[in-house]
């Protein structure tokens, strides 16, 4: 085979290589916040045995590729009406009653450029003040390529021996924040 057979081969395969590796470079962080609009209160008959209301949120992906949300607390900006450990509310995606939320795994799927409604909990003492827009949400998600890898990374632990795994590494869930805006209907 002639050297510039070989140089044509390796060029290829350095092109093809660098392709997957440009596309993971690209997704591997979510590049822009979520947006979090509080859309509308449930009636106090939805509250549940700790106190807390139930609301509907607008949760929106400005991002082109689909974001794994783990998990959304909400808290309030500034000073907070009272100090407590339990946050003023959440988001989880294990407790969804939204048509048209897709969860899996633990978290709720927010396609690409589209948004989603969610179902919210909110200490029912604190409703007053997520009406005048004192709330941001502190969130905790995947993009779509570190969910993959990550995976990848889970199914390799599993294979392996015990004492390999302390070679694998760990992925911690990158956090966003972002204010939550309040809709002129919501009552």
């Amino acid at each position: 085979m002639s050297r510039r057979t070989k140089l044509i081969i390796l060029g290829l395969f350095l092109v093809l290589l660098a392709i997957p590796a440009i596309y993971v470079a690209l997704t591997w962080r979510i590049s822009r916040p979520v947006h979090f609009r509080l859309m509308h209160l449930y009636p106090e008959e939805h509250q549940d045995e700790f106190g807390f209301r139930m609301v509907r949120m607008r949760v929106e992906n400005t991002n082109s590729m689909p974001i794994h949300v783990y998990f959304v607390r909400l808290e309030f900006t500034g000073d907070t009406p009272e100090l407590t450990m339990i946050p003023p509310g959440t988001i989880d995606p294990r407790h969804q009653k939204e048509a048209g939320t897709h969860a899996e795994a633990g978290a709720f799927i927010l396609p690409p450029g589209r948004a989603i409604l969610a179902t919210a909990s909110l200490q029912a003492n604190l409703v007053k003040e997520a009406k005048q827009g004192r709330l941001s949400a502190n969130y905790y998600a995947l993009s779509q390529t570190q969910k993959q890898v990550s995976s990848v990374f889970n199914w390799l632990h599993d294979l392996c021996p015990a004492p390999w795994w302390s070679k694998f590494p760990t992925f911690e869930f990158p956090s966003g924040s972002a204010p939550v805006e309040v809709d002129a209907a919501f009552k």
